[in-house]
């Protein structure tokens, strides 16, 4: 029995020293798969990591790249021009550009002569890299500001272009790290300068002096591996504990201008959050019994892919409406554009004056509006298309077609359900949806070129609810470069040409004056219509330049017709709004008159209506400013507005022009267009104001309006827009100028000329 019961015992033994076998083998097992889990997990949160750290990499090259081909762009132009007007050029594209201030030297040396003037010696610029070509970018922490430095080595001029420009942009693309505000991003020198530093700030020197003392003090020997990569250019990862013990991890990544690096650090606690807890449980539970062991190890597995899911949500989505980000759509989009052979259009959607709309009912009510209209998006995608909210009221759509009327169609269903929202004043406020879209033929392109052509698209709606992308715009867009890059160098060569249009005097047909027009001559293009290049100039705000080209040509040529005895004649010169911002501008204009010998009289300031009617008090003065100076001053496009009748009561004005409006077709012999301009030319009579009504072309017209008591006529029933050599042929005779009889007026020509310089 005994012999028995103790080879029982012994049996058991065997099958519990089996069973532990199995146990510890089945748990071992799972602990090795678990810490593989684990080891997984920490290697994709730590690429998350990096990942994250070269998006802003690239995010800061562009927006340095960018501001470098504007640099070297404004270079070139203020390289064409002459030394004197260099600084008014430069001071007119600062504010264009970007910069806070724009500076051209000669040479290096005066690039090292400005930094230590403005900044100190402390800083050095690296003459070789300039001389390559390449950009130095010295970051000045106590200013918060960023000096550029470029050259260019492919021509032989050795001047230097430096722009200042403040780092608030690089700070805000520093806080977009998404991870909720728990990881801290800089961008450093190699030597350790923190860039975005409000006082002068070492990173390894502030490392070093953190853990002194402490019983981590070894860790500033861990970054010893950081700075070897910084001085070779390379990237890498770094994991070290902060001075509580809690575990870092830090990734940097340099960039190819200048001496800088960008790196975040974050704890080890938010990428690995919850998996060393999951982890220790496994091992507890592995002690009970095999099937908690695996059903531990699936939940395992479960949160970890919710944790991934959690981190990737963090990344792409966008926590107002819920769904996609601009990263998650062009990823998506990329990838795609790339495996799909289908047809496929990207479609830019915003809402009409949302700024406004946010002011007035706030920001929740705004937030109310844009879920809305991404709910409506999301509801007309169809199998495969995608959608995102970009940025404020962007939104962009991927649809999987290149038919025009069904994405027509498709785009007035979205409009008429996202503008049915009754959140706003119940319903009484509406607002507008507008959308712009781009075809894409060619899935190889930048998908941020393709996002910014449907942009392009919405701008240029022309009034539809639609608009697709046409390639004449960026056409329009690169001939605006081209002129605003030409425009000094035509102003040196000649290029501009002036051409003048007689004035007729209704009393004896004799010529009384004419108007200063501007042409330009196109060295590649050709003869140019004001109306192609005066908008352009104006909106680079270069359009002073040209205004005094053509005032300092008119006193040129008034000095010529003196010294050659001829009759001269009132010459008008139009003066654009853009020159009302120059304080001395009248005593500037003064002073060429007195250097070319030429009275002051014998030239008038042509304004238009609207430039009255901004400010009428400053116009006052104004006027009177220029009456006191011995100028004539000239109100232009006179009905043009609505306040015409008010300007003549509080400007003291010597000239009105009828603006062509009231003479397009027939001149008006009865009713109400003729009433009107009678009246006005009664009123001038009466007020002492000479009046010229131009853009005339019958014969009628001028009969009608010398009966009417207008004194002067222009336009191409007497003469059109000529060049000078040929308006001294046709106005003079003999040195004076010519009368012709009334009867002698072209007969009508129905060729149009680009409107005057204006």
């Amino acid at each position: 029995m005994e012999k028995k019961y103790s080879k029982r015992r012994r049996s058991q033994r065997i099958l519990a020293v089996l069973f532990g076998a199995v146990i510890l083998a089945l748990s071992w097992v799972f602990l090795q798969n678990s810490l593989h889990i684990y080891e997984q997990s920490r290697g994709r949160t730590k690429q998350y990591l990096i990942d994250i750290t070269y998006q802003l990499h690239e995010h800061i090259e562009t927006q340095i790249q960018n501001s470098l081909e504007m640099l070297r762009l404004i270079r070139n132009g203020a390289l064409e021009i002459e030394p004197e007007e260099r600084e008014r050029y430069l001071a007119d594209l600062a504010d264009f550009s970007s910069f806070n201030s724009l500076h051209l030297v000669n040479d290096f040396d005066q690039a090292e002569a400005w930094l230590r003037q403005h900044y100190g010696g402390q800083y050095v610029l690296d003459r070789d890299l300039l001389q390559q070509g390449q950009a130095q970018l010295i970051a000045i922490p106590g200013k918060s500001m960023v000096v550029y430095f470029t050259a260019d080595h492919a021509d032989q001029d050795t001047s230097v272009i430096i722009g200042e420009k403040g780092n608030e942009l690089l700070k805000e693309l520093l806080s977009n790290n998404s991870f909720d505000g728990q990881a801290l991003t800089l961008t450093i020198t190699r030597q350790g300068t923190v860039i975005t530093s409000q006082i002068e700030q070492n990173f390894f020197d502030e490392i070093a002096a953190s853990y002194a003392g402490t019983e981590y003090a070894e860790v500033p020997q861990l970054f010893e591996k950081m700075r070897a990569d910084l001085r070779t250019g390379q990237s890498g990862t770094l994991s070290f504990p902060s001075r509580s013990g809690e575990s870092l991890l830090l990734s940097y990544e340099p960039l190819s201008f200048s001496d800088w690096c960008v790196f975040t650090v974050i704890p080890a606690s938010v990428l690995n959050a919850g998996i060393e807890d999951l982890t220790m449980q496994n091992l507890v539970l592995t002690l009970v019994t095999i099937l908690l062991l695996v059903s531990v190890g699936g939940f395992l597995v479960i949160l970890q892919r919710k944790h991934t899911r959690r981190l990737t949500d963090i990344a792409f989505m966008d926590e107002i409406t819920g769904g996609w980000n601009e990263l998650r759509f062009r990823l998506e989009a990329e990838q795609i554009l790339k495996s799909s052979d289908a047809a496929w259009s990207i479609v830019s959607v915003d809402i009409a004056d949302f700024t406004f709309l946010n002011n007035i009912y706030g920001a929740q009510a705004g937030d109310a509006v844009l879920r809305h209209v991404f709910a409506q998006i999301r509801n007309m995608l169809q199998p495969g298309e995608i959608a995102a909210r970009s940025s404020a009221d962007i939104f962009y759509i991927l649809l999987q077609t290149q038919d025009r009327d069904a994405i027509t169609r498709r785009l007035s269903g979205l409009k008429r359900n996202a503008e049915a929202f009754t959140g706003l004043d119940n319903g009484s406020y509406r607002f507008e949806l507008r959308a712009g879209v781009y075809l894409i033929h060619d899935c190889s392109r930048n998908l941020a070129w393709m996002e910014e052509s449907a942009n392009l698209a919405r701008k240029y709606r022309d009034g539809q609810e639609c608009s697709f992308y046409r390639e004449e715009k960026m056409q329009e867009q690169k001939l605006e470069r081209e002129l605003i890059s030409d425009m000094p160098s035509s102003l040196r060569s000649g290029a501009f040409e002036v051409y003048l249009q007689p004035k007729v005097r209704l009393s004896d047909g004799c010529i009384s004056g004419a108007e200063a027009l501007i042409r330009w001559n196109h060295p590649e293009k050709g003869m140019l219509s004001p109306g192609i290049f005066i908008p352009i100039l104006e909106k680079a705000k270069m359009i002073s330049r040209l205004d005094h080209f053509m005032f300092e040509q008119v006193c040129l040529l008034l000095q010529r017709w003196q010294q050659e005895s001829r009759e001269t004649c009132v010459i008008s010169v139009n003066l654009s709004r853009q020159n009302l911002s120059i304080p001395d501008l009248l005593q500037q204009y003064r002073a060429v008159c007195e250097r070319y010998g030429v009275a002051p009289s014998s030239i008038e300031l042509e304004l238009t209506e609207s430039i009255f009617m901004e400010n009428t008090a400053w116009m006052q003065k104004f006027v009177q400013e220029m009456h006191q100076l011995g100028f004539r001053c000239s109100l232009d496009d006179f009905g043009a507005g609505y306040s015409s009748l008010g300007l003549l009561k509080d400007l003291d004005i010597d000239v009105i022009k009828l603006d062509r409006s009231f003479f397009a077709g027939n001149v008006p012999d009865g009713g109400k267009g003729r009433l009107i301009v009678s009246s006005i030319l009664e009123l001038a009579q009466q007020l002492h104001i000479h009046t010229v009504a131009e853009g005339i072309e019958q014969t009628e017209q001028v009969s009608a309006l010398r009966r009417m008591g207008c004194d002067v006529v222009q336009g191409f029933v007497f003469f059109r827009p000529m060049p000078v050599a040929d308006f001294e042929q046709q106005a003079y005779n003999g040195g004076k100028l010519r009368c012709l009889p009334c009867t002698a007026a072209e007969e009508p020509n129905n060729s149009k000329e680009p409107p005057s310089h204006e």
